[in-house]
């Protein structure tokens, strides 16, 4: 009997693998860094400033319950080197230090890099930059460990940001990068002008829609003013774009020559020469 009831644990352990898995509480940045050393599902119960900047090269699931991590200062927040990093966190990078007003301060600091993972938001995630950093920086084009996305907007996903911090809340992509791969279940990506375009609301939680009309009509329900278009720097001439697995756009002709020749992809004939000799 006991063999039994450990073989129907066992497969129910195989059925529901995160059954004994607990999120790990954080109220603290040494908290916070422990748990993301270790991985897995982390949840803070207070709001937590940090000194100096996350790296996380692990999967991870950051979700904040209403609480936020900040940090002072031109560095950047967050950097995903690696793995599937999920956040339903909101992030102030450049914080002025005050809890009673959340504004940001001049300066050049990031909420986000994206330098070799992926990085999966989901819930309600507010990215807040200094007033001339980037909310999202994408520094890889693709995963380097899968070739697979860079950044995932989840379809539960909800995007913030504050309305004095519109020119800076950007995404800036690398110039280097000659292939960009995005998921958007929300449709708020939109390649324009060789440029990521986003709409957004001011100073509210703006829900993702699939048309400006759409979009300014749940700006004007939630007694906010559309801000239109947030814009990417240029991308690079010769960068191909991917959204939700579809190609955007060819690369400048200029950018990948091709050979006239129909047989540059069969194999090198071999050619036998006769010894000969004097």
């Amino acid at each position: 009997m006991k063999k039994i009831i450990f073989v129907s644990i066992f497969i129910l352990g195989m059925i529901i693998p995160g059954l004994n898995v607990k999120a790990t509480d954080v109220s603290n940045e040494e908290e916070l860094r422990a748990a993301i050393q270790q991985g897995g599902d982390i949840t803070l119960t207070e709001d937590i400033e940090v000194t100096e900047p996350l790296v996380i090269d692990k999967d991870v699931y950051i979700d904040g319950y209403g609480n936020d991590i900040l940090m002072q200062g031109d560095n950047t927040l967050l950097t995903v080197n690696s793995g599937n990093v999920s956040l339903g966190i909101v992030l102030y990078a450049g914080w002025n230090g005050s809890y009673d007003n959340f504004n940001l301060v001049k300066g050049q600091g990031k909420a986000i890099e994206v330098n070799g993972g992926t990085a999966n938001l989901s819930y309600k995630v507010g990215l807040g930059s200094s007033t001339s950093g980037y909310g999202i920086y994408i520094n890889k084009g693709i995963n380097t460990t899968t070739k697979g996305d860079v950044l995932n907007l989840e379809s539960n996903f909800v995007f913030g940001y504050e309305r004095g911090t519109t020119p800076n809340f950007s995404v800036y992509v690398n110039p280097d990068i000659d292939e960009l791969k995005i998921t958007d279940e929300k449709e708020f990506f939109e390649l324009l002008d060789n440029k990521l375009n986003l709409g957004f609301c001011g100073g509210i939680w703006m829900y993702g829609s699939q048309s400006e009309e759409e979009r300014k009509a749940i700006c004007t329900n939630l007694n906010s003013n559309y801000d239109g278009e947030v814009e990417s720097n240029e991308l690079n001439k010769c960068a191909i774009v991917y959204i939700n697995g579809e190609k955007q756009n060819d690369a400048d002709a200029s950018c990948n020559p091709v050979a006239d020749n129909d047989n540059k992809n069969e194999p090198s004939e071999v050619v036998n020469v006769h010894a000969t000799s004097a």
